[in-house]
């Protein structure tokens, strides 16, 4: 994943909107677990594709893993695509159960 993080960081310098490399990009950090950097492209994802929900989701996913739970929770209210409703719903009681408001 480091070299792909390099390469693909050099393709944003050239493209800073390019879809394909921020996705990617984001990718390489969530599964190097480096959820700070990956919420940091997710969120420059979402900016640049603002009607794509899937990219909302990753967002929302890579919030959760940094310990941002209250930028996560306003993430999840910008979810509008039905399809996601399920995981959107998981994803806020991950939320919930982090910040031990689950009774």
């Amino acid at each position: 994943y480091d070299q792909a993080i390099k390469i693909l960081g050099n393709e944003l310098n050239n493209f800073p909107t390019s879809r394909c490399a921020l996705s990617l990009l984001g990718y390489c950090y969530y599964h190097m677990q480096d959820f700070m950097n990956a919420a940091q492209i997710y969120a420059q994802l979402v900016q640049a594709c603002p009607d794509n929900d899937e990219y909302k989701v990753y967002h929302i996913q890579t919030l959760l893993k940094s310990g941002n739970y209250e930028e996560a929770s306003q993430v999840c209210t910008t979810v509008e695509n039905s399809e996601y409703t399920e995981r959107v719903m998981l994803l806020q009681a991950a939320i919930a159960y982090e910040q031990d408001e689950v009774q």
